[in-house]
């Protein structure tokens, strides 16, 4: 998808930029990679033969949301826990720069997967190996969230950390608002009265006790497999300390979570844990919703649809 905060860069300064990273070799081709709607990404071939993935950061000027600030940083950063505490099979990043002095934004080279993405074979595949995928997308997920963080919060701003998941998520909530009202967009309930529901509900979240690592959008699009084997898992940048059941698994548009369910081990979820979900079904799709005057998408599917689902998903939270 196009998008306003796509940092696009010539293939002048993809060579500086690879020259800078590996020891002065430059590149011989540089592919725009287009399926993400944040960064710019490039598969970018040296001039020995490797393949490598580069990602750029917005230009510093980009008008973003108030959780995206340093979300670059915060990938990074969850990469390297994630790599250094568990098996899953995070990317290798070759290269980080945060000077901003070759173009206005951070950026790194990574590991080039070979295999395939999931999301794209997803309607190709026999129900069996499917089953074995999902299941593995749920053992996956319990692995990164057993990393656990020093407080709670966006990974990227550590300045904003709580003690309390109830005050992270209040925060994140309030910012989300901060940044819908900034277009006037519609979240189909009183931005204060929102607030002061969530308020009333602040034992709830206040029985998470530990911050764990949480990926946010590990989904099919974000895995890449060979066989019935997930061999390798991007996107990290939206990670933050919190609650495991803001995973993506664990989402009212997750239908069939009987797989992932048995991946990650758990049979059910309490009462509790089914109101938290449903507060974090409409958190996702209102910030979704939020984000698309910002991004400047060249197509409204994805405006329309998180729309509807933030529309249903305030309905459902109220009823309940």
């Amino acid at each position: 998808m196009e998008s306003h905060t796509k940092n696009k860069q010539s293939i002048e300064k993809i060579d500086q930029m690879a020259k800078l990273a590996f020891d002065g070799m430059g590149i011989t081709s540089a592919k725009e990679l287009s399926d993400g709607c944040f960064n710019a990404v490039y598969l970018v071939e040296l001039m020995d033969g490797r393949k490598t993935v580069l990602k750029i950061s917005p230009p510093h000027d980009a008008l973003i949301q108030i959780y995206e600030k340093d979300l670059m940083y915060a990938e990074v950063e969850a990469i390297r826990l994630t790599a250094e505490q568990t098996d899953v099979p995070v990317p290798q990043i070759y290269y980080y720069d945060r000077t901003k002095k070759l173009c206005d934004g951070e950026f790194y080279f990574m590991t080039a997967y070979e295999d395939e993405p999931l999301g794209r074979h997803i309607n190709e595949l026999a129900k069996e190996d499917l089953t074995i995928l999902r299941t593995e997308m749920g053992s996956i997920t319990k692995k990164i969230n057993e990393v656990k963080g020093p407080a709670f919060g966006y990974l990227g701003q550590p300045e904003l950390f709580c003690d309390t998941w109830f005050d992270a998520f209040y925060m994140m909530m309030d910012n989300m608002l901060l940044d819908a009202q900034r277009f006037d967009t519609d979240l189909y309930i009183d931005k204060n009265e929102l607030r002061e529901m969530l308020k009333k509900e602040k034992d709830l979240f206040n029985q998470v006790k530990e911050p764990r690592l949480i990926f946010w959008d590990l989904h099919e699009g974000n895995l890449f497999y060979r066989g019935t084997k997930i061999t390798g898992i991007i996107d990290f940048e939206r990670a933050f300390f919190g609650d495991i059941l803001m995973e993506f698994g664990f989402r009212v548009h997750h239908e069939d979570k009987t797989d992932f369910y048995n991946g990650y081990g758990i049979a059910s979820l309490s009462e509790a844990e089914k109101r938290r979900c449903l507060w974090y079904d409409y958190y996702l799709f209102a910030m979704m919703a939020a984000e698309c005057p910002f991004r400047k998408y060249d197509t409204d599917w994805l405006e329309k649809w998180t729309n509807k689902m933030a529309k249903e998903c305030i309905a459902r939270l109220c009823s309940i």
